[in-house]
């Protein structure tokens, strides 16, 4: 049945894209993934209604638990979300292979929807696995010790779940489904990307604060709290409640707030399908076909390129192979979606975690100054996730064909393509950064106190890079990868260890330096030793004698044993047993 087989093609494509390489090993993979929530979901929900158990009694007060679990979770599922941005509409790949095909577009279109339903319904039955039994066991017995209740707290905890997390997807098709019908598709592509990166930096901020400030959701309930008490329509602005209010008339509430939140709840998720099925068919009339069409751009911001690009190459780029290096670093990351998307990620994850700082440590007596800790690690942290995701997206080739041309114009001095490598880092990502948050920090503090936190910054990320790239013998985006090399099981310690050692020791070493502002000298001239003396050991001992590896080996556990086949049965006739030979096989005799 076509319509069957779509559903299944389309949420296989959920974890085959530039974000979950589930190329291989899909179902162990997806099902460990579900094990891991249902192992989180339940866990949440113990420490939550634990207090339910024997000794608080649930009076009407268990609303504010209900409201922190749903709230939890529909974050979750936001980020995943966010993360499929680019699989929640059909893209030109699906046009191209599908649509010549003798299948209507309706078909499509609902199996496409159908995937999705399949995909959510997987979430919140994971999720609320091991949850459903915990509510049931802490709070029916309030209610009442017949087996029903139990099973209508479950089905009620269920229910309204699952309305929430599909409203959460519904309303981030709806933000992308508008892009679509705004904006054209080179536009829609470039704004995307960055209210994708927006996104997943506000999702990642919210839950860390949900996770690490525990005053951050006491705030919140105390408001939630004085608007349930006033019976404030207010309270409709905070979605979670929406499906708390379910969650409670579901279990036999009849309080009027409640009644509102459910019917507020259930009208967005009916509201928001509805436009859902409305953008796809958009998205493909005004869109997607548009898309499929040569897009011309222009040329007078690529001349100005090419002015700068003749006195910088004059200074820095003087060797044609680092040139060369340089030019395809910067075109692998500006055309290729799978490193964009997850560099992107990184850096929200960083800007999430910097935003963490400031709004728990914003109000430290040191304020804005710069003896602010928060203020001072802030660039640290995004610098450390910079290079990181690099360093792992550097492996990651361009394309099959990408070490062609590499392989074929290759040099007997291989220096110029690591120093290349390092300085497109450089000069294309880590300086960018600095001097974007630059003007951030001279309003804060002024020019002098700015360009020495700059300085120092940018002094510390050059020594993290050479730590990453250290013997570093690949053209970046240019080797193809082997299965086994990445090793993230052992080294995700170290990353921790090094981001610990880079964040807070560095954080503190500045504070001291800016007491005395006549040591940043002293720092610097050590910076600057310690990479000249990292420079000088690379250059007699790694760039003169390391060949460039353009295809990864694999681990040498998955490298197939040699074959050796079995020795012969002895024969029982013989007086002595039969010698073996040196070969390994036995010889017949008497």
């Amino acid at each position: 049945m076509p319509f069957l087989v779509l559903t299944r093609h389309f949420f296989n494509r959920l974890f085959q894209n530039d974000v979950f390489p589930f190329d291989e090993q899909l179902k162990e993979k997806l099902f460990a993934g579900l094990a891991i929530l249902a192992a989180l979901g339940g866990h949440v929900a113990n420490l939550v209604f634990i207090k339910y158990m024997m000794v608080v009694p649930d009076y009407g007060r268990s609303w504010e638990e209900k409201c922190y679990f749903l709230t939890l979770f529909m974050l979750v599922l936001a980020f995943v979300v966010v993360l499929e941005w680019d699989v929640v509409f059909l893209d030109k790949r699906d046009y191209s292979n599908i649509m010549p095909l003798p299948i209507r577009p309706r078909t499509v279109f609902f199996a496409k929807f159908s995937s999705f339903l399949v995909f959510i319904g997987l979430y919140t039955l994971a999720v609320n696995a091991l949850a459903v039994f915990v509510v049931a066991i802490y709070l029916a017995q309030w209610k009442s010790k017949a087996i029903g209740a139990m099973l209508g707290y479950m089905a009620a905890h269920m229910a309204s779940a699952a309305a929430a997390n599909f409203s959460v997807f519904f309303l981030i098709v709806l933000i992308q489904s508008g892009l679509l019908v705004l904006l054209s598709p080179a536009w829609f592509k470039r704004v995307s990307l960055f209210l994708r990166f927006v996104l997943l930096s506000g999702i990642i901020f919210l839950l860390l604060m949900f996770l690490v400030d525990g005053s951050f959701w006491g705030r919140l309930l105390g408001y939630l709290t004085d608007m349930k008490a006033r019976s404030s329509s207010a309270i409709l602005v905070f979605p979670p409640m929406w499906f708390t209010g379910l969650y409670e008339v579901l279990l036999g509430s009849r309080d009027p707030l409640d009644l509102v939140q459910a019917r507020t709840g259930l009208a967005v998720l009916v509201g928001l399908g509805f436009i859902y099925s409305l953008a796809m068919r958009i998205g493909y009339r005004k869109h997607l076909s548009r898309s499929l069409e040569v897009q011309t751009g222009t040329a007078h911001f690529k001349r100005f390129k090419d002015r700068l690009a003749a006195p910088f190459n004059a200074v820095v780029l003087r060797n044609q192979v680092q040139r060369a290096v340089f030019q395809f670093f910067g075109k692998a990351l500006k055309s290729s979606p799978l490193h964009k998307v997850r560099l992107a990620g990184y850096m929200a994850a960083a800007v999430g975690m910097t935003l963490i700082l400031f709004v728990s440590r914003g109000s430290i007596p040191e304020g804005l100054t710069v003896a602010n800790r928060s203020l001072l690690a802030g660039p640290l942290i995004l610098s450390f996730f910079l290079l990181v995701g690099l360093r792992s997206l550097v492996s990651v080739p361009l394309s099959s064909e990408a070490n062609w041309v590499f392989q074929l114009t290759e040099e007997e001095n291989h220096r110029p393509y690591f120093v290349g490598a390092k300085k497109a880092v450089f000069f294309l990502t880590l300086l960018p950064l600095f001097a974007a948050i630059l003007p951030f920090y001279i309003w804060l503090w002024g020019v002098t106190a700015a360009l020495l936190h700059f300085a120092y910054g940018l002094a510390c990320s050059l020594v993290l890079l050479e730590a990453l790239f250290w013997k570093y013998p690949k053209i970046p985006f240019a080797c193809s990868p082997a299965p086994g090399k990445a090793n993230l099981h052992v080294l995700w310690a170290a990353y921790l260890g090094g981001f610990l050692v880079y964040v807070v020791w560095l954080d503190k070493l500045e504070q001291f330096l800016f007491r005395s502002p006549s040591a940043f000298l002293q720092f610097f001239i050590l910076a600057g030793a310690l990479l000249v003396i990292l420079e000088l050991i690379q250059e007699l001992w790694f760039y003169r004698r390391t060949p460039l590896i353009y295809e990864d080996e694999p681990e040498p556990a998955l490298v197939t044993l040699e074959y050796k086949p079995p020795a012969p049965i002895p024969n029982l006739d013989t007086e002595s047993p039969t010698p073996a030979s040196p070969t390994g096989t036995r010889i017949a005799g008497r």
